[in-house]
């Protein structure tokens, strides 16, 4: 599940080694498309026109609606919620119960945390927390 862990083996593979997997549980619409590498999980929704990069999990539970684009290496966590035509940056974190709100965009490497609704976009590598979501300042901790 560590996103640049992954990356990092994925380095050395190429695609045809890497399938993608879909749980039996899981919904894709044939209008989608799953990069190689990638996990669907069980009970995740896949909307018509959403493109799901390479080797990044869809965990358990979670929607990704209609037009969304998924950067590679991504991990969304059990039970997210991407809105229509969400963007998320390569090696972004979306965590558990999280809900970003249709057109955003959530850039590289970002994390939103469990639980976060997003209501604005989220720049690249920033960290944000709550309902509604806030950058957190990772520098005072």
């Amino acid at each position: 599940g560590h996103n640049p862990t992954r990356s990092k083996i994925a380095q050395g593979l190429s695609d045809e080694l890497c399938p993608s997997v879909v749980h039996g549980g899981a919904q894709i619409s044939p209008s989608s498309s799953i990069g190689p590498g990638t996990l669907v999980c069980a009970g995740a929704v896949v909307q018509p026109s959403a493109t799901v990069g390479r080797h990044l999990i869809v965990n358990s539970l979670a929607l990704v609606d209609h037009d969304v684009d998924i950067g590679d290496f991504c991990h969304i966590a059990p039970g997210a919620r991407l809105g229509g035509e969400v963007r998320i940056g390569a090696g972004a974190l979306i965590g558990i119960g999280a809900v970003v709100l249709p057109g955003l965009s959530v850039g590289q490497g970002a994390l939103v945390g469990g639980g976060a609704v997003v209501i604005r976009n989220v720049g690249p590598l920033e960290v944000v927390v709550g309902n509604p979501a806030r950058l957190v300042d990772l520098r005072r901790r």
